[in-house]
């Protein structure tokens, strides 16, 4: 409350600084003083660390689709899926003469039953009716600002859910499966890196899926399994 009668514009006629300082000092007390809304400051969002959202690896820029401040255009946009990378460990011979390995993985993405929303059924929000968007309209003294933000009821998606997705459970992510056969072609360098596009994560609001990685790690076969006309034969081939 005092940093908020600090920077009233009554004190801080004509400062746009201080006028400034005073909606986010009120923004800020308003989300902390409604529970709901304290609810979404304390428990953040399963996207921010399955996507690198707002400090993590910054897949997607930084921008998290799901934050209530940002525009309705920015949270429904198409995002892509991010990249799956691995690292399998391959036996010499497959460097050397091709082959094939698999990959089995188990990893955490997108629900696909509920594209992500949470929720199976849904109706248009009655905070927004719908349209993702709400108009605040600030009077101070004889200015008149209007301004647009996302809903912060629905998270700028203009539903909210009605029936919680069996598959998810409500939390927007599950656990996914992937099982991958990997050919390996012959004279291949250890630490060669395979791309797959369009096998990796599934993607937001209708955006592509993402790419997956493999890379190759090479297995040294022991020694002892070889005999000495073959240990020559091998340091041949490396050489």
């Amino acid at each position: 409350r005092k940093l908020s009668m600090q920077h009233h514009p009554d004190k801080n006629q004509g400062d746009k600084e201080a006028e400034a300082k005073f909606k986010e000092i009120n923004e800020a007390y308003s989300t902390l003083s409604k529970p709901e809304k304290r609810r979404e400051y304390d428990n953040p969002n399963p996207f921010d660390e399955l996507f690198g959202f707002d400090g993590g690896d910054a897949i997607f820029g930084g921008n998290n689709p799901f934050n209530v401040r940002r525009q309705r255009s920015t949270v429904n946009r198409p995002i892509r899926g991010k990249d799956l990378k691995y690292v399998i460990d391959v036996p010499l011979v497959k460097f050397i003469f091709g082959g094939n390995e698999e990959l089995h993985v188990e990893y955490l993405d997108v629900c696909v039953d509920c594209s992500g929303k949470g929720f199976s059924s849904s109706k248009n929000c009655p905070n927004c009716k719908g349209t993702g968007m709400i108009t605040k309209v600030v009077n101070n003294g004889n200015v008149h600002m209007q301004s647009s933000m996302a809903c912060g009821a629905c998270r700028g998606r203009g539903e909210i859910g009605t029936e919680i997705c069996n598959t998810c459970e409500g939390k927007r992510v599950s656990a996914h499966k992937k099982d991958k056969e990997v050919t390996i072609k012959a004279n291949t360098r250890d630490g060669e890196v395979i791309r797959f596009e369009g096998e990796g994560g599934n993607g937001l609001n209708g955006g592509p899926v993402g790419a997956l990685y493999i890379k190759l790690r090479m297995v040294m076969p022991k020694a002892k399994n070889f005999s000495e006309e073959q240990k020559g034969q091998l340091i041949d081939i490396i050489n």
